[in-house]
Order: C-alpha cells, then structure tokens, then sequence
C-alpha cells in the first residue's frame, strides 16, 4: 500500500523515487513541469506531519514544536495514562516498521520511504527522552516494554543509513527539526563526530539517550542501558567510528553514575568484553586496506589517515574506560587479575606500540597486587607467566627487539627491589630463567648487543641474589659451571669484552654490586684481561670457601687449557699464578697427569721458563699447608651439617 501511494489533488504531486519523477516530468508540457526539489519539499512535510501526529501521543504539540529538553508539559496527565501510552506507542512502532520493511525491494526500501523513516525514527527518540525528563520514573515502563530490543534493531539503530544526497535535501526541507545535537550530545565529542562525518546520526542519538536513561538519578540501577551497549560495541568491533562513540559513551555514565555503573559492568563482564573488542580494532587497523573495510559508497572518501586516527582514537577511549574502572575499588583490580580473558587482551594490546606504555603501567599494577588467597596467587602467576612469555615474543615480533626487553628486565629489577623473595620465587615459577637466558639467541649490533647482555646479567643477578633455590633452578637450566650461560656470552658478545660485562659477571659473582680497593682504571682490551686475572686471583686467595667453588666448577681444567694456549706472558703468569691457588687447595689425578703432559708438549717444554712456572705451582701445592677441616657454610644443608657434627 505504502510502496504504490500518490499524492494526488490539485498539486499533483508524486513520489519520490526519482524514475518516476523523470517518466512524469516527460509527459507533462514543459511550461507545467515541477521541480523535483518540489516533490521532495511536499513529501518531507508529509513525512514531518505523520511523525508528528505518532509523537502526540506521548507529547503536547507545544512539546513536539519546542525542542527544549527542560521545562514542565503544559498538559499534565496522570502517571497512568503516561504507562499506557508509552506500552501503546511502543507496541504500534513494533508494528509500523515490520509494515514498512515489507515494501522493501531486496533489502532495499525506495529513497522516499527511507526518508520517511528516517524521520518517524529521530522523532521517536526525542519523543522517549523528552518523556523521560517530564517523568524519569517511566525508565521502568520503557525497560518492562522492551524499548532497548527494540531500539537496538535493524528498525532503529543497525537501519541502512540514509544516503548523504537525502540527508541534505530532507534537512533543507524538513520545517522543524526533531531533533537539537547541542541537547543530545553529552558526551564530549558527539557533536564534533556528528558534523565530521554523517556517520549514522541516528545512531548518535540513540547511543546519547541511552547515555541519558543510565545516568538518571531516579533509577537505582543502569543494568539494561549498559548490557544494551556492550551488545552495541561487539557488534560495531570493525566499525571504529561507532565503536568509538559507544565506548565513549560508556566512559562518561561510569563518571557520572560511578557507584551503579561500577555494579553493573562488573555483573555484566564488561571489562574483558571491551578490552577484546579493543583487540579486534587493533587487528582491523593492521588489515591492508583497512579505510575501506566499513566504507559505503555514500559516504565521502576521508583520508586514510583521518582513518588511522579513528581506529587509534577507539582503543584509546577503550582503555581510558579500563582506567576509570580500575581507579573505582581495589575489588577492581582483583576482577581484572582474575579474568584470563583481560589478561591476554592486555598483552595482545601490548604490541600496539601506539599503547604500550599505558597498557604496561597496567600490567605492571596489577603485578603489584598483594595476594591475599591461593586464587590471588595463581592469578599472579598466570600474569608473571605472560610477562615473561612476552621475551620470547618480542624477537618475533620486533625487529629492534633490544630496546623493548631491556624495558622489560628493568621493569622486572625494579618489582624485584620492591619484595625480593616474593618475586624470585613468582618469577621463578614462571620459568624466568627459560625467557630471560633465551634473549641471548640471536645477533645484534655492538651497541644493543653490549646493553642487552648487561641487563640480561643485573636481572639474572637479583633473581639469584641470595636464594638457594632459585640458584639450584637456575644451575639445573644451565648447566654445571653455569655452561650454558657461558656459551651463549661467548657466541653473543662476538665483539671484545667490556668493562661493564666484566662487572655485570663479578656482580652475579657475588650476589650484588662487586667492589674491591683500589681497582686500576682499565684503557684497553689486555689492561681488562689483567684486571680480571688479578680480581680473580684475589677472591680466591681470601677465601676457602671461593676456592671449593672454583674447584667444583672445574676451573684448574680451564686454566691448564688456558695455559697452553695463551701467548701473552703477563697473562700466562697470571693463569700459573690461579694454577698454583687452586690446586693448592686441591687437585685430581688427571689434572696432575695434565700438568705433565703439558711440560711434555712441544709448546710448554720447549720454553724453560713456561717449564719453570708449572714446576714451581706445583711445588707450592705439595708445600700448601692449610685446615686439616674446615666448614664450607655456603648456604646448602649448612644448619643440618653442623648439627651432625655436634651430635658425633
């Protein structure tokens, strides 16, 4: 019926549809031909009246005409009659539009009875907010009648959006708009939005009125306005315009309705809800082509950086929302640690490089948690496991992939100094040493190489720092005399060794800062090997307990292979002088058989004073008198030892 009307009468005025407008106009004499801005004029007026008499109503006409969101009706009715018309109105429009989808043609309404509708949908919405400033209380009727369903329809918000083309005729013609943007737009860049891009102005307005019904002080709860939303931004994850809004929206009802908004995301879920729709946005902007992925043809190509923008503008806003609900409580807080959901967002967002550094002051936060029950606990650990994982991920998705982990280690060292046995054993149990060794497979340039190996080592240091256990860990991952380890500096740090990787070494040497009297300034390469020779020397000669160590590590080995090799003499008195120390503490049958076999060899044997030195390390060692006993208190099975030892 609809789809077949004509206006008739004296005007002669016809549809719309722009064929029938051309095939009339032939038949008619050029001096009686109508403009089509005429036909569209009379239409539009119609269209305004139509709306206007559903919209009585609900409202007076003063109301409807006045546009003015504040004020009293000059017609008061009872609060009866305002459930009853608002039950009727909304069960005629569950029936009106059904009507007018019907006469649609694949999908496709004609250009008149869009515009129709385009108009009957803005004057409903002024019409429900202008009820609900005269009576907040009616929000419940409205919910009780289902009015989100149906606003949050292809009727309403997901309708095929009126061509711009249309759009300007209707606003030329159309008498009194039904609707005020400096009224509707509460959130701070609605209107802005609005103006830039004719982007489904209907659907502004609707997202401001649901906007305005979960901010109204008369009700005690905004559950349905928010569910409504959230459903609204995981439909619109690939539309970052309308995402943008809708998330924005959400932001200012948390700031203006804290208490029940704070209820009511928390019972919806929302927070790993918007945070993976934060997700897909960022997926979406890497996609090629990605401005055109949401463009129709009727709207006006915009550049593919204002696109750029938009889809950065949506994840930000996302995440300023993810901050206001966790400045809320610290029950916040201990949601979002809970939801492995949120955190995988968090760490899918972190290579955005655009929002690393807000999404790691998040994660970092939440690591700061103090656990207070086992689930706090394992909640914990599942965050520290995707922090280190993110070590390995980084060399695949990073190219400079130095900079981002010495970010990562220093952030480590710096939880590490807030509570150390805590997070020694919290990293541990993520497998720390596995990340943090693994960031030494690969090839850099000096310059990062050189940093990347000092924080792997102050990090590897104050996880080790005084802790037996994570010691024994990290030896078991490594190997005996830590072989791993040393293959890996050896293979990485290609270049000449420095005189920070020397002191990054004798740090974890000795659990923390390495000092000793009266160091010399090391100018080169061989001043370096020297210092070296000479620290070494010292920490051995002072203590029993370093030279069991070194024994146990192996070292006279090394150094009998080091001895043979070497061409430096300072160096080879050195290495006889680190011989002498540590056999003279003890040494092995096959290391006594090495050192004969070295005085044997055509490079040792055939230099007397290379003969000399070995001879006489090893008359020092038969000449060494030192405890017949002694207790190595190293730390391991100490206090069971000397308890033995009491009771024999």
């Amino acid at each position: 019926m609809l789809q077949e009307y004509r206006f008739s009468g004296e005007d002669g005025i016809q549809m719309l549809d722009s064929d029938s407008i051309s095939l009339n106009n032939s038949n008619l004499e050029p001096s009686v031909q109508l403009p089509a801005n005429f036909y569209v004029q009379h239409w539009n007026d119609y269209a305004v009246k139509l709306s206007r008499v559903l919209a009585s109503f609900l409202l007076s006409p003063e109301d409807i005409k006045s546009q003015v969101s504040g004020g009293r009706s000059t017609i008061p009715v009872s609060s009866v009659y305002g459930e009853l018309s608002i039950k009727w109105f909304i069960r005629a429009l569950l029936m009106v539009f059904p009507c007018i989808r019907a006469c649609s043609k694949q999908n496709e309404l004609p250009s008149h009875l869009r515009i129709f509708v385009y108009t009957l949908q803005h004057y409903v919405i002024f019409a429900f907010r202008k009820v609900l400033v005269l009576s907040p209380t009616l929000l419940d009727v409205f919910r009780a009648e289902g009015v989100w369903d149906l606003i949050f329809s292809e009727n309403f918000f997901y309708f095929r959006r009126v061509s711009a083309k249309c759009f300007r005729e209707y606003c030329q013609h159309d008498e009194v708009s039904p609707w005020n943007l400096g009224i509707y737009s509460s959130s701070d860049n609605i209107g802005s939005q609005l103006y830039g891009s004719e982007l489904d102005i209907l659907q502004i307005e609707v997202i401001s009125f649901v906007e305005f019904a979960a901010t109204l002080n008369d009700s005690s709860h905004n559950l349905p306005e928010c569910s409504v939303l959230l459903d609204a931004l995981e439909q619109s994850a690939c539309n970052p315009e309308i995402a943008g809004v809708v998330v924005k929206s959400l932001l200012r009802i948390l700031q203006l309705s804290a208490e029940k908004t704070f209820s009511s995301l928390k019972t919806l879920d929302a927070i790993p809800r918007v945070l993976k729709v934060a997700c897909i946005l960022a997926q979406e902007s890497e996609r090629p082509g990605n401005p055109n992925t949401y463009s129709e043809s009727n709207v006006e190509e915009v550049p593919a950086q204002s696109f750029d923008r938009t889809w950065y503008k949506s994840m930000e806003t996302s995440l300023e929302l993810f901050r206001e609900y966790l400045l809320l409580t610290d029950d916040a807080k201990s949601s979002v640690l809970h939801s492995s959901t949120s955190i995988d967002c968090l760490f899918e967002l972190f290579w955005e490089k655009r929002l690393r550094n807000h999404v790691l002051t998040h994660i970092l936060d939440l690591m700061k948690i103090t656990p207070i029950s086992e689930e706090d606990q394992k909640a914990k650990l599942y965050l520290c496991s995707k922090y280190l994982e993110s070590f390995t991920h980084v060399k695949e998705r990073e190219k400079n992939f130095a900079e981002l982990s010495i970010d990562l280690l220093v952030e480590m060292r710096e939880m590490l100094f807030t509570d150390q046995v805590y997070y020694q054993d919290l990293f541990r149990d993520g497998e720390c040493f596995l990340h943090v060794v693994s960031l030494l497979n690969g090839t850099l340039d000096e310059e990062n190489g050189v940093k990347l190996v000092l924080n792997v080592l102050k990090t590897l240091t104050c996880l080790l720092a005084s802790n037996d256990i994570s010691k024994d860990a990290f030896r078991a991952l490594v190997g005996k005399g830590y072989h791993t380890l040393r293959s890996l500096l050896l293979e990485f740090c290609q270049w000449q060794p420095s005189e920070g990787l020397l002191n990054a070494l004798l740090d974890m040497l000795v659990d923390g800062s390495f000092d000793i009297k009266a160091s010399p300034v090391i100018k080169s390469s061989d001043s370096l090997r020297h210092y070296g020779l000479n620290v070494f020397l010292q920490l051995l000669k002072d203590s029993i307990s370093n030279r069991a160590s070194c024994v146990r590590a192996g070292m006279l080995n090394f150094l009998l292979d080091w001895f043979s090799q070497e061409e430096k003499d300072s160096a080879i008195l050195k290495i006889a002088q680190l011989i002498q120390v540590t056999g003279g503490h003890s040494i092995s049958g096959k290391d006594i058989r090495k050192i004969f076999a070295l005085l044997r060899s055509e490079k040792v044997g055939a230099r007397q004073q290379y003969c000399a030195l070995l001879l006489t390390s090893i008359l020092s060692m038969l000449n060494e008198k030192g405890p017949t006993a002694f207790f190595d208190l190293n730390g391991n099975d100490s206090v069971s030892s000397m308890a033995r030892f009491v009771s024999n």
